[in-house]
């Protein structure tokens, strides 16, 4: 059946554009395709998988599809991407294929993350799971993001087998998807987890059997619309905006087995726009550096310039559990800071030679300066970590940062 799905989706959109009246499969009425225009191509859809043979319906002579690499063709890739089009029919599509031998291999889904974060702003879809976390894929990923990249993961299919980390989705700042069935709950087969974002359609969609890599190509694809419709929105704010819009899946609130909620297109398009949360990824002080670190770095919060220096952000147990700014401390001042988050969020200031915030306890003692830090004759630069308290999942901040002299 799977060997056949594109052929028959490639079926159903023709049917559909032939007859206005013609039915919409249950999962694109689900997600509100159905009551929303879909735009020309705009921002792209990157898809890392296996090949896809581009001579078979429904990507012989479509425009907007591109390959970028040699492609070995495996129906499996094919199904995936034919419910992006499904969703998001003039999608600009992008292909790469991570399975050289005919297995997907962790250094090709590297290289080809790292390829289509040269297309940034766009979507970029990671539809496989396993249960080992590559460090290449995972550095690609913050790549990605830094550039400014929406990367979606399928949760993976263990919710029968334990429910184990499933890889990619489980890195953080991933956007990771579950699967629903045509009841609308969460599928047995979904793996549940702390990292889940949101849900779609993954089971009885006309497939063999059902796999959140279905449903990843379907919020991939929607993203791509909804970005496309919004083109003012950065990746962590259209992130937001699928979270928030999301239809309930049993009672209200955040579940491990779909996240937010239901993937709901109307609602996203007209959901509010959430403020953007800067300088991601920051988890960490290397990932900040200018040199050595992600991209070219983050620049500094505050500056000899500029000494004093307020930033907004988000922070999410799950995704993004910590932010991490430069500051500067100016010769003979102190620096003091503040974090306003009704108690959710706290920050520390740590010092010139902190590595990482997760350094060991004697690098600690040393590094680990609370509130306020103080500088001789020399500044020299310092960071501030925020983070949860522990009281709750997700939390906004403002971080205001003041230099004095005595």
């Amino acid at each position: 059946m799977r060997l056949l799905l594109p052929i028959v989706l490639a079926a159903t959109l023709s049917a559909a554009s032939a007859s206005a009246a013609a039915p919409a499969p249950w999962w694109l009425a689900a997600i509100g395709a159905d009551k929303a225009e879909a735009p020309g191509a705009g921002v792209p859809l990157t898809i890392v998988d296996r090949g896809v043979d581009l001579s078979q319906p429904p990507f012989a002579g479509r425009p907007g599809t591109a390959a970028l690499n040699d492609q070995t063709p495996d129906p499996r890739a094919a199904t995936d991407a034919s419910f992006a089009l499904a969703v998001y029919p003039r999608v600009q599509l992008q292909l790469w294929d991570a399975s050289p031998d005919t297995a997907l291999a962790g250094y090709s889904e590297a290289v080809g993350i790292e390829t289509a974060a040269d297309h940034c702003p766009g979507v970029i879809d990671l539809p496989f799971a396993t249960p080992t976390p590559d460090p290449f894929v995972e550095t690609a990923i913050l790549i990605a993001v830094h550039d400014g990249c929406l990367v979606v993961a399928a949760a993976g299919d263990g919710g029968q087998s334990g429910n184990k980390p499933q890889y990619p989705a489980a890195f953080a700042h991933v956007f990771t998807v579950a699967a629903t069935n045509a009841q609308g709950a969460a599928a047995s087969f979904s793996t549940r987890s702390s990292k889940t974002d949101l849900a779609a359609p993954g089971d009885s969609l006309g497939a063999a059997s059902g796999s959140t890599a279905y449903s990843s190509a379907i919020v991939a694809a929607a993203a791509a619309w909804i970005w496309t419709q919004r083109p003012e929105l950065n990746a962590s704010q259209l992130a937001q905006i699928l979270r928030d819009s999301a239809q309930s899946v049993g009672p209200p609130g955040w579940h491990s087995s779909t996240g937010s909620g239901l993937l709901d297109i109307p609602a996203a398009l007209a959901a509010p726009t959430p403020r953007a949360d800067p300088g991601e990824p920051n988890d960490d002080v290397e990932q900040i550096l200018p040199e050595g670190g992600i991209g070219n770095g983050q620049p500094p919060l505050t500056t000899a310039a500029s000494p004093d220096g307020r930033v907004w952000g988000t922070l999410d147990s799950a995704d993004d559990p910590s932010d991490v700014y430069a500051i500067w401390v100016p010769p003979r001042s102190t620096v003091h800071i503040a974090v306003r988050a009704n108690g959710d969020a706290a920050g520390v200031i740590w010092g010139p030679k902190t590595l990482s915030v997760h350094e060991g306890l004697a690098e600690r003692r040393r590094d680990v300066k609370g509130q306020s830090i103080h500088a001789d004759a020399r500044g020299f630069t310092a960071y501030v970590q925020v983070l949860l308290t522990g009281r709750v999942p997700r939390a906004s901040y403002a971080l205001v940062v003041t230099a004095s002299r005595p």
